[in-house]
C-alpha cells in the first residue's frame, strides 16, 4: 500500500515552476490506471515537471538510449535541469501523482472494487522520442492508460525473465 501524504496541498506543488521544452511535447505520457474511453490527460507535461522539482514528491529521470548505456537520476530536480534536457532519449517518472492532483486521483474510481492493499499509486511518466524504461517485469498489477503522444506497449509472455544484476531501475 502506498504511503498517503498527510496534508492536502492548497496548491499543486510545482505548478508553473518548471517547463518541458516545446520540442518534447509530442512525447508520450502514460498514467498507470484503467483504460477510460475518451481519456484526456489531466496533467500537462509542464505540471509533471513542476511536481518533479518538489522535495516531497518522488521522481526519477532515465537518460540514454534503450538497449544501450543509460543513467538514472533521482529528484527533486532543479527546473533548469529539466529545461536543458536533450530532444530525445529520456523519460521523467513521478510517483504518487494521485496524492497531489485530484483529477489524477479520480482515475482510481473505476478500480475501487479492488481491495486497498492492491492499489499503490498512480505513477505518471513522460518520455521524449527514444525515451523509455525498456522491457521490465513488475511484481504488482499494472493498469496502463496512454495519455498524450504515441507509444508501442507490449506485454510479454510469462516466464523467467533475465534480470540485470545491480540495476538501479
Amino acid at each position: 500500500v502506498g504511503t498517503a501524504i498527510a496534508r492536502e496541498p492548497r496548491e499543486r506543488p510545482g505548478a508553473g515552476q518548471a517547463r518541458v521544452p516545446a520540442s518534447h511535447r509530442v512525447a508520450a505520457m502514460s498514467v498507470w490506471s484503467l483504460l477510460v474511453p475518451g481519456f484526456a490527460s489531466p496533467l500537462s507535461a509542464d505540471e509533471l515537471a513542476g511536481l518533479a522539482c518538489e522535495p516531497e514528491v518522488e521522481s526519477r529521470l532515465v537518460l540514454g538510449k534503450l538497449g544501450a548505456h543509460w543513467v538514472l537520476e533521482h529528484g527533486p530536480f532543479e527546473s533548469k535541469r529539466l529545461e536543458k534536457l536533450p530532444n530525445e532519449d529520456w523519460t521523467l517518472l513521478v510517483q504518487d501523482v494521485d496524492k497531489w492532483v485530484p483529477e489524477v486521483a479520480s482515475l482510481l474510481a473505476p478500480l475501487r472494487w479492488l481491495p486497498d492493499w492492491r492499489i499503490d499509486d498512480i505513477m505518471v511518466s513522460y518520455a521524449a522520442p527514444g525515451g523509455g524504461v525498456g522491457p521490465h517485469v513488475d511484481s504488482y498489477d499494472v493498469f496502463l492508460l496512454q495519455g498524450e503522444g504515441r507509444r508501442l506497449w507490449r506485454i510479454g509472455k510469462p516466464g523467467k525473465p533475465q534480470l540485470v544484476k545491480n540495476s538501479p531501475l
